[in-house]
């Protein structure tokens, strides 16, 4: 039997724990005189073995409450419910990869809906499933069949799609025509709307491939939708710039913040189509080791939002472990910058694997196999 515990003591995630009383950072705004303490906590799995991808936790989402943590095993299609509370496993749940009640092949998203139900997107569609399972509904829309969207090509709103709210909504977005588009479908009158999102546009200068030889190989970087309280918020890596839409409302508001630690974008051209593997290693590497913003968090408790952000530090060592200097950015319930500041002590990527539990930053750990959190209690001005 394995036990919950924590760790009264500082781990910089797959450092050597030691106590530190709380980190210094560099600070302005909101952070000045910032310092944080970070604890570990493991997940009681019982007698069960958790299902994890090494130093990626998988697909996950959270339920609306931020009670329970849900992870979706795509190797195995084996559902995870943990209590976030409790930290505990509280069990696992098998599903279908084909058939009526699949899944499907190459899992794009996860996402509970307010009413629990459990949203999996892919190539072949959108499904709305129950936690037991079963395959409630499933859409494979295409551009020409919603009234509102106009495309000039018939473009299919599945690959990635994401509905949210009270389930009666879906969004996706339009890679292929010059700015990038916002697409939400109301399902029920299978209407909908577009709106063109340019300050995105950059994010697809930091792509290549690479096709001589097996398997071909891509790398590229996407904008990415979450649903952040109650509102979609559209963000990418490549910018600081973000788009913010509440149902309901006929515009998409564009936000650009003004940061003072960090670039505001990533910057260069690129071969889009490498002619070696060396090339197309290189420009990963030359794109990687820029700026990467993660997505926006809602601190209910403060009413903030927050942000990651990330730098490679350069390393003369190739074998070595890849170092980054950390960022953390807060804004007002209006999205105003009102501070940010660099995680001092805190060296490996911290941007994606993240979320906000009760006040807290909550980021994924790998403790030799069992589920853990490294959580970040943010002592603020």
């Amino acid at each position: 039997m394995k036990y919950n515990f924590l760790l009264g003591a500082c781990i910089f995630f797959l450092f050597a724990c030691s106590k530190k009383d709380g980190g210094q950072v560099d600070s302005s705004d909101l952070f000045d005189g910032f310092s944080f303490q970070i604890d570990t906590v493991i997940v009681d799995s019982g007698e069960e073995l958790m299902l994890l991808e090494g130093n990626y936790m998988g697909d996950f989402t959270l339920s609306p409450d931020r009670s329970r943590l849900y992870i979706f095993s795509a190797k195995n299609y084996i559902l995870q419910e943990v209590d976030l509370d409790q930290l505990t496993l509280i069990g696992k749940k098998t599903f279908e990869k084909e058939g009526p009640d699949g899944v499907g092949d190459y899992l794009k998203s996860l996402h509970q809906l307010e009413n629990g139900n459990l949203i999996f997107s892919n190539y072949s569609g959108t499904g709305v499933f129950s936690l037991d399972g079963k395959n409630l509904s499933r859409y494979m829309l295409k551009s020409s069949e919603i009234d509102g969207i106009d495309l000039k090509d018939d473009f299919p709103l599945n690959t990635n799609a994401k509905i949210y709210g009270d389930g009666n909504s879906l969004f996706a977005i339009n890679a292929f025509e010059k700015d990038y588009q916002l697409m939400e479908v109301n399902l029920s009158s299978q209407t909908g709307n577009q709106w063109s999102m340019p300050a995105l546009n950059l994010t697809k200068n930091f792509q290549t491939i690479f096709v001589t030889g097996v398997p071909t190989r891509f790398f590229s970087l996407s904008p990415r939708i979450d649903w952040v309280n109650q509102q979609v918020i559209i963000s990418s890596p490549a910018t600081n710039e973000i788009y913010v839409y509440r149902p309901g409302q006929d515009s998409l508001r564009h936000v650009a913040f003004p940061h003072k630690l960090v670039a505001l974008t990533k910057e260069g051209t690129y071969n889009q189509n490498a002619n070696s593997i060396e090339e197309f290693q290189q420009i990963m590497t030359d794109i990687s080791s820029q700026v990467e913003f993660g997505p926006i968090m809602w601190d209910a408790n403060r009413k903030l939002y927050f942000r990651l952000s990330k730098v490679e530090i350069p390393n003369l060592d190739d074998e070595a472990p890849k170092r980054y200097e950390n960022y953390i950015h807060a804004f007002d319930s209006d999205f105003e910058l009102v501070g940010e500041a660099q995680l001092k002590g805190i060296d490996q990527k911290l941007t994606n694997e993240v979320f906000i539990k009760d006040g807290k930053l909550w980021s994924y750990v790998n403790v030799e196999d069992e589920l853990g959190f490294a959580v970040f209690t943010l002592k603020l001005n």
